[in-house]
């Protein structure tokens, strides 16, 4: 895979916030580059990630980088402001 174009910051509190989550969704209503998620996905194997981003190139990036995890990550192209279909 190609290096991502955006590092993310606070990379370890973000993990660490989330220690206590062992099951379930995670979702990321900014996901930009996925550098979160694909992290997330890493250190939790149980959890799941439901992705959000507005941004055509993020989206198509973050799609390929979190291939590796199946059918654990869904994508959606949105706002965080707007309500997903059900």
């Amino acid at each position: 895979m190609k290096n991502s174009p955006h590092l993310p910051v606070l990379l370890t509190p973000v993990i660490n916030s989330f220690h206590d989550c062992t099951t379930g969704y995670i979702v990321d209503c900014t996901l930009g580059y996925a550098g979160h998620s694909s992290a997330l996905l890493e250190a939790m194997p149980q959890i799941s990630i439901v992705g959000i981003d507005r941004d055509d190139e993020a989206l198509n990036f973050s799609r390929d980088r979190l291939s590796v995890f199946g059918s654990r990550v869904t994508l959606y192209k949105g706002s965080f402001a707007q309500t997903l279909p059900c």
